[in-house]
């Protein structure tokens, strides 16, 4: 059963999963859903919605986490002041109850440094905390440059991800950073974020049943479809150092949320699956564990009745 339940995720995730080494990179964006979103402090579901928006469940999260794919995001601050449009290949929202917008996180594909370049100096003005310069932006790029792999680890290590962080006239945080990709062509992502100010009490409570459509789009489907999550999830770093090393990993401990993560290399997931199906499962060796301590115990009490009666 471990096996067969192993073997269903893994299907799942190769569905979906790309290899930046494998496949031809497009950076044609024009067929993906345009759209504007004038951002306000009790951001709804139905106000994305009305922007065009069209979020589905994501799948064992589906009374928190919404997820939508493939579009190019124009954003309004709450004062008005205009975003760069940001082409998220994903975007993920957590949802309240009372379909309050608690986060909007965006993702683009993984990018060259000269495309990350050209993106982040989009929103360096924005930054407020800290106050980047166009300068220190090129030394980060050169340091990952020099080795995509390592350049945050070691005793020379960047120790920030080139975070941009501001808000608006409503509270509304927002921050843009880079992500490792872990790949030489392709070494960076950008992803942003977005908070809503909700109160404590709002941010506690959330929907007890799947997220429900919002009022007047009660007809839409919101089950995720087969090709949810990530077309291009970046490597895992560990496994990419091993890689580069020229060694197969032993996957024999690995976890099964890595696993699902969809960050192994293409050609490495049989062998983790294949692993994982062999690992004994915790709840057998916790049965045979009791089954022997109490066959112990039972011994122990015979040998003592006999010896009793002796």
């Amino acid at each position: 059963m471990n096996r067969l339940i192993c073997i269903f995720l893994v299907v799942g995730l190769v569905g979906f999963r790309f290899s930046a080494s494998g496949a031809t990179r497009t950076t044609d964006r024009s067929d993906w859903a345009a759209v504007e979103i004038r951002l306000t402090a009790k951001e709804t579901l139905k106000d994305l919605f009305d922007a065009g928006l069209r979020p589905y469940r994501f799948p064992t999260f589906e009374t928190t986490l919404l997820e939508a794919k493939h579009l190019r995001v124009r954003l309004d601050q709450a004062d008005g002041v205009a975003l760069p449009e940001f082409q998220a290949e994903l975007a993920n929202i957590e949802v309240k109850a009372d379909w309050l917008i608690a986060e909007l996180e965006l993702a683009n594909a993984p990018m060259t440094i000269s495309e990350a370049r050209t993106e982040m100096l989009r929103w360096i003005q924005f930054g407020t905390r800290p106050k980047w310069s166009e300068a220190e932006l090129d030394s980060f790029l050169a340091a990952v440059a020099a080795d995509y792999l390592d350049y945050n680890f070691g005793p020379n290590a960047i120790r920030h991800s080139f975070n941009i962080r501001w808000s608006d006239v409503s509270n509304i945080t927002y921050e843009v950073w880079f992500q490792q990709a872990s790949h030489p062509a392709t070494p960076l992502a950008v992803r942003m974020k977005i908070r809503f100010p909700l109160t404590p009490a709002q941010a506690r409570k959330s929907f007890d049943i799947p997220i429900p459509p919002p009022p007047g789009y009660e007809n839409v489907d919101m089950r995720a479809p087969k090709d949810f999550g990530p077309d291009s999830p970046p490597e895992d770093p560990e496994i990419e150092r091993v890689r580069r090393a020229g060694v197969m990993p032993d996957y024999s401990g690995l976890p099964e949320k890595r696993i699902r993560s969809g960050a192994l290399p293409r050609g490495h997931m049989e062998q983790a699956v294949e692993a994982a199906a062999a690992r004994p499962s915790r709840v057998s060796s916790a049965v045979w564990w009791l089954v022997g301590m109490a066959t112990v115990v039972i011994a122990m009490g015979a040998y003592a009745s006999r010896k009793g009666k002796k």
